[in-house]
């Protein structure tokens, strides 16, 4: 897979088969418009990134929901 970093966004481009069969089987992008979501993780007990990992799905809609919540927005 290769990876183009723009300003505003990456730019994910299958070179294989299986990179095809990540993207529409593993992150469920297999329709135009499909969308996936990143959450931030910090470094454990500091606030510095360490990564940024998929979410989606339940797992997205609870994330959703709790940082509404702790921002007084329900």
């Amino acid at each position: 897979m290769k990876f183009e970093i723009r300003r505003f966004g990456i730019v994910v481009i299958p070179e294989t088969d299986e990179d095809k069969a990540y993207i529409e089987d593993t992150l469920g992008l297999s329709g135009e418009g499909d969308a996936v979501h990143l959450q931030r993780r910090n470094a454990h007990g500091l606030n510095s990134i360490a990564y940024l990992e998929t979410i989606s799905g339940e797992d997205y809609e609870r994330t959703v929901l709790r940082h509404a919540k702790a921002r007084g927005k329900e």
